[in-house]
C-alpha cells in the first residue's frame, strides 16, 4: 500500500500535482480495503465504515480542487488585461461551492478522527464504552496504540480543531457569490479600507493574486492562528503565514489517510484485542 505523509506546511505545486495526488489516493485505498477484508473478514463492517469516511474526505478534497481551479482561472483573465488591476471584484459563484466543500471537508475529517475509536475497536482491550468520544479527549488520556502516537501534538490536527471550533461556534464561512480579489502588491491599510465597505467582501477566507512572468498566481488564505491556547480565546486573525486552502485541504486529506492507513495495518497485525486506554 501506498504511503501517505501528513506533512504541516504545503509547498507550492502546480494544480495538476494536486489532482494526481487525490487520484492516486483513491486507487491505493480501494485496494487496501479489500486486502484487510480478505485477511480478516470479521472486520469487513469496519474497514467500511472506515473507507465511507475516507472516500467523503477525498471527494470534498476533490471538490475543493475543482471550484478552487475554476475561480483561479477566472481571476487569472482578469488580472491579466490591460491597464492591469490593482483589485479584482467579480462574480464568482466557484468561491461559495469551494467553500462549501471545504466547510464539509473540515467537519468530515474532524469526525473521521473522532471515529478512529470504533475503526480500532477490534484491538483494543479496553471496554468501547470507555474510550473517549472526542479524539481531543482520546489524545489527553493514555495509550499505547500506535495510531494515536502521530496524532499526539500534530500541527494538522491541531488546525483543523481550530477550524472546526470556530465554524461551529464561533464564525461562519459564509460568503456572497461576489468575491474581492486583492493585488499582493495592495499595501495592507487599503486593503482594509476596501474590505471594510462591505463585511461580505471581507470573508474568514482571502483571495489574493499577483503577477508571475506571464501567468497569474492566485492564492486564497486560512487565518494564521484561530485561537490562543494559553486562554482559548480567539485571536485577531492575521493571514502572513499564508496558509493556502487548497495547500491545507490537501493536509487534511493527507492526515486522514495517513490515519485510516495506521487502522488497516492494525486490524492486519496485530488484527486482535491489544491495546488499552486509560483516563490521566
Amino acid at each position: 500500500m501506498e504511503k501517505f505523509t501528513n506533512s504541516y506546511i504545503g509547498e507550492l505545486r502546480a494544480p495538476k500535482d494536486f489532482e494526481d495526488e487525490i487520484s492516486k489516493a483513491e486507487k491505493a485505498f480501494e485496494k487496501a480495503a479489500h486486502n484487510v477484508i480478505g485477511i480478516n473478514a470479521d472486520y469487513e463492517q469496519v474497514v467500511h465504515q472506515a473507507d465511507w469516511h475516507l472516500k467523503g474526505v477525498l471527494h470534498h478534497t476533490k471538490g475543493v480542487f475543482t471550484s478552487y481551479t475554476e475561480f483561479a482561472d477566472g481571476v487569472s483573465s482578469r488580472a491579466s488585461i490591460d491597464p492591469r488591476p490593482d483589485v479584482i471584484i467579480l462574480y464568482a459563484p466557484s468561491f461559495q461551492t469551494m467553500m462549501f466543500e471545504f466547510y464539509a471537508l473540515v467537519n468530515l475529517s474532524r469526525i473521521t478522527l473522532d471515529n478512529l475509536r470504533f475503526f480500532l475497536r477490534p484491538v483494543f482491550k479496553t471496554d468501547f464504552g470507555q474510550l473517549p468520544k472526542s479524539i481531543n479527549k482520546f489524545l489527553k488520556g493514555k495509550t499505547d496504540c500506535p495510531a494515536y502516537f502521530d496524532l499526539a501534538h500534530n500541527a494538522v490536527l491541531q488546525y483543523l480543531s481550530d477550524l472546526r471550533d470556530c465554524i461551529v461556534h464561533y464564525r461562519t464561512f459564509a460568503t456572497s457569490d461576489n468575491a474581492v480579489v486583492v493585488g499582493n502588491h495592495v499595501n495592507q491599510a487599503e486593503q482594509e479600507k476596501l474590505l471594510s465597505k462591505n463585511k461580505w467582501f471581507d470573508p474568514m477566507s482571502k483571495a489574493y493574486f499577483r503577477r508571475v512572468g506571464d501567468g497569474v498566481s492566485v492564492n486564497i488564505l486560512l487565518p494564521d492562528r484561530i485561537f490562543d491556547h494559553s486562554n482559548e480565546k480567539m485571536v485577531k486573525f492575521t493571514y502572513e503565514e499564508r496558509h493556502n486552502l487548497l495547500s491545507q485541504s490537501m493536509s487534511f486529506m493527507r492526515l486522514i489517510c495517513y490515519t485510516i492507513g495506521k487502522v488497516y495495518s492494525l486490524l492486519i497485525e496485530p488484527g486482535r484485542p491489544t491495546f488499552v486506554f486509560t483516563k490521566k
